[in-house]
């Protein structure tokens, strides 16, 4: 069992290299450049990928355990971002293929882990493209039909937007709520912004049990969650966690791999956001940390996939838009 676990630790040191990175475990795969988390699903293929070790092997969990105590111990401290970082007056952002640089003049295309930048990428890659031809945030906000008032729903949804690639300079992170009736693109208007930013294949959640919140706070940088109404009436420990993220506090979790009680603190780093038809159950402490967006029934139908297909089909071009625009905000930062 040892030898095995031993074989795989001395492997992967000749091929790369174990990250610490606030208390969470990743491995630089240094042929590649491509970070991953060692609590990921995309861990436990890479694994199999290059060392035939499976999941279904009785000597795996030991192997896994080794393996995270040993990048634990011995792993060099490193900050490990995803999506983007502010570092050295530049802003980094990750396309999952390499990374782009923004120092307010251009942008520069380089590798992963250069001027000691790293990414943990999540979601489906991306290509830069420079002459992209989108103007505005319009696919995403045009089918939003939101509440009379003064105040620019619209504009103040975009910002939220480009907000969530500048994390690394906000300690507290207002949680976003689209709040409305069934029919008014809650759901799907938070899709958009997911797969935009992630692929095809990213999903909204439900809000489960409270160790499947905490992972998610300590391991994604966007976490959407669906009709909400629920859980805000029935689960005390969601309140409590949404005020401690919107004000960038520490939240307690049970340690990996820990027998009995202990548990460990961290500070989550990523965004939220929700739909919820009704939010009078708000406590106010959340509230005064939350953007509101109420938004009124669509008033022509739609189906999800006729709104979903232009940002799939447009979406590198979407996101290459947002680093332009990004890279204009720079010299103000």
């Amino acid at each position: 069992l040892d030898r095995l676990a031993t074989w795989t630790e001395a492997s992967l040191r000749r091929m790369g290299a174990f990250l610490v990175s606030d208390g969470s475990t990743y491995y630089l795969d240094t042929r590649t450049g491509r970070v991953y988390d060692m609590r990921s699903s995309a861990w436990h293929l890479y694994l199999a990928k290059e060392f035939g070790i499976l999941r279904v092997m009785k000597e795996y969990p030991h192997i896994l355990f080794r393996l995270d105590e040993y990048a634990m111990t011995e792993g060099m401290e490193s900050t490990v971002s995803r999506l983007a970082n502010w570092h050295g007056g530049n802003l980094y952002v990750s396309t999952g293929q390499y990374v782009l640089r923004l120092d307010g003049v251009g942008v520069r295309i380089q590798h992963n882990g250069e001027d000691g930048v790293l990414f943990h990428n999540e979601g489906e890659p991306w290509t830069y493209i420079p002459d992209h031809g989108i103007k505005d945030l319009s696919l995403i906000t045009r089918w939003l039909n939101f509440s009379d008032s003064d105040i620019d729903y619209k504009l103040i949804l975009e910002c939220w937007i480009y907000s969530l690639f500048l994390g690394s300079l906000q300690q507290s992170k207002p949680i976003c709520f689209l709040t409305g009736p069934m029919g008014s693109g809650k759901t799907t208007t938070l899709r958009m912004i997911g797969r935009l930013l992630y692929g095809a294949g990213w999903e909204v959640t439900l809000v489960r049990e409270f160790d499947d919140f905490v992972n998610a706070l300590a391991n994604y940088h966007l976490i959407i969650y669906d009709t909400v109404e629920s859980a805000l009436q029935s689960k005390r420990w969601f309140m409590d966690c949404l005020a401690t993220l919107a004000t960038g506090g520490r939240i307690v979790k049970r340690s990996l791999y820990s027998k009995g009680a202990e548990t460990e603190t961290f500070t989550p780093h990523g965004f939220m956001a929700m739909s919820s038809m009704d939010v009078s159950f708000l406590r106010h402490d959340v509230i005064d940390r939350s953007l509101l967006f109420p938004i009124r029934k669509i008033q022509q139908f739609a189906a999800d996939s006729e709104i979903l297909q232009p940002i799939m089909a447009n979406r590198d071009r979407i996101m290459s838009f947002l680093v332009q625009q990004l890279n204009r905000v720079v010299p103000l930062l």
